[in-house]
């Protein structure tokens, strides 16, 4: 069987989770924590891509996020391609990718990408702010997990 090319399960998968952001992610919030799709696809793509790999699907991620929020794209381009990029720079730490080191890896991803945006974009009030991402946070991890166990099948990973 031939391997799927990775642009296109990477493509079709954010936008899958646009989709998903766009319709189910409020049905599925509980108070102010939103389960972030988009931040939970890219967590588990960027674990099984290479670097560059990783920033052209954080570069993606960002470009569909700016578009579903309807902001200035820089902000979102900015954060999700150097949370991608972090989270496949940490791939050197050699961490074994058991079901909660990927969801902690989720998590910090939501964290991160929502810190950086919120310097980059300061909301008016950021206590709230911080407390919804940190809500959020906790959804897109266990969102990272089965996602991350389809992609490594689709992509044939090998990790290390």
């Amino acid at each position: 069987m031939r391997a799927v090319r990775p642009w296109i399960v990477v493509g079709a998968g954010l936008y899958l989770a646009a989709v998903l952001d766009a319709g189910a992610a409020e049905p599925l919030s509980i108070g102010a924590a939103r389960p972030q799709f988009l931040l939970a696809f890219l967590t588990a793509f960027a674990l099984c891509l290479p670097p560059r790999g990783s920033l052209l699907c954080g570069f993606g991620a960002g470009v569909l996020q700016g578009a579903l929020a309807g902001a200035n794209l820089t902000h979102y381009v900015i954060s999700r391609t150097l949370s991608a990029f972090l989270v496949s720079w940490s791939r050197s730490l050699k961490l074994d990718p058991k079901w909660w080191v990927v969801g902690l890896y989720g998590a910090a991803t939501c964290f991160v990408a929502q810190a950086i945006l919120m310097f980059l974009a300061p909301p008016p009030e950021i206590g709230p702010f911080l407390g919804a991402t940190i809500l959020s946070a906790f959804s897109t991890g266990a969102i990272t997990v089965p996602t991350f166990a389809a992609a490594r099948r689709v992509l044939e990973f090998t990790y290390g």
